[in-house]
């Protein structure tokens, strides 16, 4: 369809729009040949009506052009033949009116002053064809520049997308592979242990493939995911393991990216628990900031230990998650002091609904701590 006519205000501008064109035709037939007005209204209407109809032929001209091959000389040729042919057309459309009008009109319509007209009317018709012809030329541009804007934002929105899948992709392998040395390790002494372990690692890996597969989840569901993987931990670590969780009510339903803190709990499980003789306690906070969300994990941790082992593959998957996130505005800032290691994200705060926060289960020491 024809995009000026794709809607009724489009089509009363269109109209609107040769409403000067024939006043100015109207008034240099009448320069060229005075003569009552009624009798230049019932010629320039009519003909205007047709050759409003007929330069619409640009756009079916321009429509399959390429973008490249708009102003060459082969397309300049074409567009002032159909300027020619349509010119002439409208010259005979007129000529023909003029014959209709001739055995009504006789004292009104003299031979001489019909080949004036006529002769305008086809030079008038030329110059309103090229400039309907740059009109729509200035037209098509801007929806060609429109539509490969588009179609580079819909590049850059699949290849973020594909980024994103494979960065999440990444999580399930590294942790599945830490699990499976930690249950590898309690086989021998404590089979018991590594049973439960199996089964909570069991669980935990449907609830990452079912959280995964979304592009966003609440921010209770991620918490209840890490609790998930701590329990799966305790196993392992028992007392040596504990976990404080400082939450505030409203944040539970604040819509982030899904398995964005478990691969930073799973960071200070290795560096804060792991690594220590006496274990430790893992702290994670959250609270709101005007319109942005900031979210804490430390751990105590050995500081030669953290120098030697670098930041990790999990903390490394996160700032680029980050990156190529839909907003891209999210942060993760590295603090390091004395004896503490803390990983703090910012996040623009999206889908913010009050609900409850879920609160910690006691069944395991990773458990503790408090909501508030």
């Amino acid at each position: 369809m024809y995009p000026l006519f794709a809607t009724p205000t489009r089509t009363l501008l269109y109209v609107a729009a040769w409403i000067p064109i024939a006043l100015a035709l109207a008034a240099v037939m009448y320069l060229v040949e005075p003569r009552p007005a009624w009798t230049l209204a019932i010629v320039v209407g009519p003909l205007c009506m047709v050759y409003a109809s007929a330069t619409t032929s640009v756009w079916w001209i321009l429509r399959g052009e390429r973008s490249e091959n708009l102003l060459t000389v082969g397309f300049l040729v074409r567009i002032l033949t159909a300027a020619i042919v349509t010119a002439l057309l409208w010259a005979i459309a007129a000529n023909l009116l003029y014959t209709f009008l001739d055995p009504r009109l006789p004292e009104f319509i003299d031979k001489s002053v019909r080949r004036k007209d006529l002769l305008l009317i086809f030079v008038a018709g030329l110059g309103i064809y090229w400039l309907s012809a740059a009109l729509h030329l200035a037209f098509v541009i801007s929806l060609k520049a429109v539509e490969a804007e588009r179609r580079a934002l819909e590049s850059q929105v699949t290849a973020r997308e594909a980024e994103l899948k494979a960065l999440r992709s990444q999580l399930n392998p590294h942790f599945l592979f830490n699990s499976l040395n930690s249950i590898m390790s309690l086989v021998g002494r404590s089979p018991e242990e590594a049973r439960r372990m199996c089964q909570g690692l069991g669980d935990f890996l449907r609830r990452t493939l079912n959280l995964g597969a979304r592009e966003r989840v609440s921010l209770a569901e991620e918490l209840d995911l890490v609790r998930h993987y701590l329990e799966i931990e305790a196993v392992r670590f028992g007392a040596r393991l504990t976990f404080e969780l400082d939450v505030a009510i409203d944040l539970s339903a604040i819509q982030v990216p899904p398995l964005l803190l478990q691969p930073l709990i799973e960071n200070a499980v290795k560096h804060g628990v792991a690594s220590r003789l006496e274990g430790g306690r893992i702290h994670l906070t959250a609270r709101r900031d005007g319109e942005w969300l900031h979210l804490a994990v430390s751990n105590p941790t050995d500081d030669e230990a953290i120098a030697a082992g670098g930041e990790g593959m999990g903390l490394d998957n996160v700032r680029r998650r980050l990156r190529a996130s839909a907003t891209g505005r999210g942060t993760l800032e590295i603090r390091r002091r004395p004896g503490e290691f803390e990983v703090h994200l910012v996040l623009p705060i999206e889908g913010m609904t009050i609900a409850a926060a879920p609160q910690p289960t006691p069944e395991h020491p990773a458990a503790r701590g408090a909501s508030r």
